[in-house]
């Protein structure tokens, strides 16, 4: 182990790629000391699949695996996921200009209340262990457009990440193309945006890669905050890679704000527009210039007190809404919600 200290290394684990220096092995602990950019991560030895040396231009080695026989037995049982299968939308062609449809929460021609969500007695919490059958919790027809508790939302993602798809990259890729198509409608190439990073890793990656989309169609952007996750480490790297900039605060002079779920870090004063996906402020409501934006669905405790906002498509399958008695019928890739 010992000749791989101070080089490059591709730490393969369950949810990716990691690529870092190596920097020690802390074997009481069992964790890998590893130096990405300036900063230092520790990577649990359980956690990763697989290890190979990689060169200054960031190509793997030919080298035989690594040789540490604790190591070796830990992981001996662990297999690479598949990712040949998997399609990732980002470099798909050129980009289809869209409508936006404007949606009415709770349509009355489809004899759908105006109450956001079902009656106490017709509704059960959404469980991450489902009945084989199909048979929906909720009382049909309600649309893609009805809102859920976040509870319930979160049981969601997990049935999607683990069971039916989307796994949870092509989850995060498609939402940040999504995403990508809605805000450069507000955008000029002379815009000014910084994306701010909060405590979730699921909404900081998406954040992260809808910087990089930005990034590499010439927008001036930069990312602000730079939380020590392990998930979000190989976005951050992918981000960086691309020349993209992190700054500790926000810039006098932005224009548009992209705030990924965190409360304290969002400065609210004089904004052109604040965006923000994920848990919104609680005060939102007193900012003129703010745009909430849900994915796949609206979270009930966030959007109920909103007259309108967006919903993008995060292509969660249709058997998952068939679970809580919705539909994605009539969904498009963006969507504008209105009371």
């Amino acid at each position: 182990m010992d000749e791989y200290y101070g080089m490059k290394i591709k730490f393969m684990t369950r949810g990716g790629s990691i690529h870092g220096i190596l920097k020690g092995l802390d074997e009481d602990k069992e964790l890998f000391m590893i130096e990405i950019g300036e900063e230092e991560f520790k990577l649990d030895v359980n956690d990763v699949v697989d290890m190979e040396p990689e060169d200054e231009e960031g190509s793997t080695l030919v080298v035989s695996k690594v040789e540490a026989s604790k190591v070796e037995e830990k992981l001996k049982d662990e297999k690479l996921k598949d990712e040949g299968s998997k399609v990732d939308p980002l470099i798909e062609g050129n980009l289809k200009e869209e409508g936006v449809p404007v949606i009415e929460m709770g349509l009355k021609e489809e004899g759908v209340s105006k109450d956001p969500l079902p009656p106490k007695d017709a509704a059960q919490p959404l469980k991450e262990t489902l009945p084989p059958n199909d048979t929906p919790t909720y009382p049909l027809p309600l649309t893609f457009s009805t809102p859920i508790p976040y509870s319930d939302y979160q049981s969601l993602l997990s049935l999607s990440f683990s069971r039916f798809g989307p796994t949870k990259e092509e989850f995060i890729s498609i939402s940040s193309l999504n995403l990508f198509k809605l805000l450069k409608s507000y955008f000029s190439l002379n815009s000014k945006i910084d994306i701010v990073l909060g405590e979730d890793p699921l909404y900081n990656s998406i954040g992260l890669t809808l910087g990089r989309l930005l990034l590499n169609n010439d927008y001036d952007i930069r990312v602000i905050g730079s939380p020590r996750n392990l998930e979000i480490v190989n976005y951050h790297y992918l981000y960086r890679e691309n020349k993209g900039i992190t700054l500790k605060k926000e810039r006098e002079d932005n224009e548009f704000v992209i705030d990924c779920n965190d409360k304290s870090r969002c400065n609210i004063n004089n904004k052109k527009v604040i965006f923000t996906f994920g848990l919104p402020f609680s005060n939102t409501n007193n900012i003129n210039n703010f745009i909430h934006i849900a994915i796949g669905l609206g979270i009930l405790e966030f959007v109920k007190d909103l007259k309108e906002y967006f919903l993008i498509d995060g292509m969660i399958n249709e058997r998952i809404y068939k679970k809580i008695g919705r539909t994605r019928k009539g969904m498009k890739s963006i969507n504008r919600i209105k009371k």
